[in-house]
């Protein structure tokens, strides 16, 4: 008898277990950084249980294996896309993001490419910017999102489940089989958070945007059902300015979608309230052992301009953006919580972000992505070492939870 032998990638929420959440920051080509954090943490996972003699196997741990769910925005979305939805390794991960930075940030006349890598050598490099600057200042967006496009049709054709690989980045995004994730996107005509999910969206999630007749809130939430991967890969990334808007439309509305990282830069907070899409309307909030909310790194060099009023706005458009506001708030309010009674004060929050100090990373400079590599490996080699350990042991498996593992996800041959 032949067949395929297909797997459930789902980290299910047992009754009376602690959920795993992680959450993945916007940032473009600097994704690569958050990528080489949870790569680490990874790898302490399996020492861990290699130590513990739980799993004594040298083979990578999947992150998905271990979160109940994922949130990114924007590039966070992609990594949360390839590593939960696809369930790839987070060393495939690594490989795809670099290939798929350069595709989509690179500048170009028609098919010409105007980068150091094109015909034109460094004089490229210059040409290119201006290009750049020129369709920020004059057109909606500085590149096309073909590039994206195709990426994605790629890692999905080379990693996607069995049911994915013929329509490639067609297929839907929503499938219960891969594991729990979401990529935050924002409604442009609404201002509202929308969280383009890989599962059904609950009874009790639906956006206030959808209209209030239950029978048009049931359709809209079909019809954001049978979005594709591409679709709310390109949602989730269309940062005013460098990326164009996506258009969606239904029946009864059609979706304006930008970039999550405009309301959204560091998923916690929906992360956070998302987590009760882990058990049923009328079950309380499920206990949380664990949260791991990565970064893609942060400078403290500043913009400076003659005018006031030009640095005033600059600052205040730079609020919009910091990951860093949102993880001092989340730690303040973990930390009121797990001061009060009850099974939240055993809640252990990590947080990774790695500092450059004052080198700057545009989100769309893909040159710099391995001189950022280089400062985020030697940060955890030298700074957190510990604290990417201890947050290991966290998340590794106990002797209890493997056996209720392996029987969960089960393998279905099909004849």
């Amino acid at each position: 008898m032949g067949g395929t032998i297909e797997q459930s990638f789902v980290k299910e929420l047992k009754k009376g277990e602690s959920a795993k959440l992680l959450a993945l920051d916007g940032g473009g080509v600097k994704g690569i950084s958050s990528l080489l954090i949870l790569q680490a943490i990874m790898d302490a996972v399996k020492k861990e249980e290699q130590k513990q003699g739980v799993d004594s196997s040298d083979e990578e741990r999947r992150p998905r294996d271990y979160f109940h769910l994922a949130a990114g925005t924007s590039t966070g979305g992609l990594i949360a896309l390839m590593l939960f939805r696809l369930g790839m390794k987070t060393s495939d991960a690594i490989k795809e993001y670099r290939s798929l930075a350069s595709k989509v940030f690179e500048p170009k006349i028609w098919k010409f490419s105007l980068h150091w890598r094109g015909p034109f050598g460094p004089v490229g490099y210059w040409l290119g910017n201006g290009w750049l600057k020129f369709k920020a200042t004059f057109l909606s967006s500085r590149f096309s999102d073909q590039p994206l496009k195709d990426a994605i049709d790629h890692v999905v054709g080379d990693y996607g489940r069995n049911e994915d690989k013929d329509g490639k980045g067609n297929a839907d995004l929503l499938n219960e089989k891969a594991g729990r994730m979401f990529m935050c996107t924002t409604l442009k005509d609404k201002g509202e958070s929308i969280l383009l999910r890989s599962y059904k969206i609950p009874e009790d999630a639906i956006p206030a945007t959808f209209p209030s007749t239950d029978g048009a809130k049931e359709a809209l939430k079909d019809e954001l059902g049978k979005m594709s991967i591409s679709v709310a890969a390109c949602a989730t990334s269309a940062a005013p300015t460098y990326l164009p808007e996506v258009k969606y439309e239904t029946p009864l509305l059609l979706f304006r979608f930008w970039d999550g990282g405009l309301l959204n830069n560091n998923p916690i907070d929906q992360l956070w309230r998302a987590r009760y899409d882990l058990v049923k309307p009328d079950e309380p909030a499920p206990p949380v052992s664990s949260v791991v909310s990565l970064g893609t790194s942060w400078s403290t060099a500043t913009s400076w301009s003659p005018f006031r009023f030009i640095n005033t706005v600059t600052t205040a458009a730079s609020f919009i953006t910091n990951t860093e506001s949102k993880h001092m708030d989340f730690k303040r309010f973990i930390n009121r919580v797990k001061s009060r009674p009850g099974s939240a004060k055993d809640i252990e929050y990590f947080r990774f972000n790695a500092p450059t100090n004052n080198e700057a990373f545009n989100l769309d400079d893909y040159r710099k992505m391995s001189r950022l590599e280089d400062i985020t490996t030697e940060w955890l080699e030298k700074e957190v070492d510990e604290e990417i350990t201890n947050c290991g042991v966290s998340l590794a498996k106990k002797r209890d939870e493997l056996r209720s593992d392996e029987l969960r996800r089960q393998v279905k041959v099909r004849s």
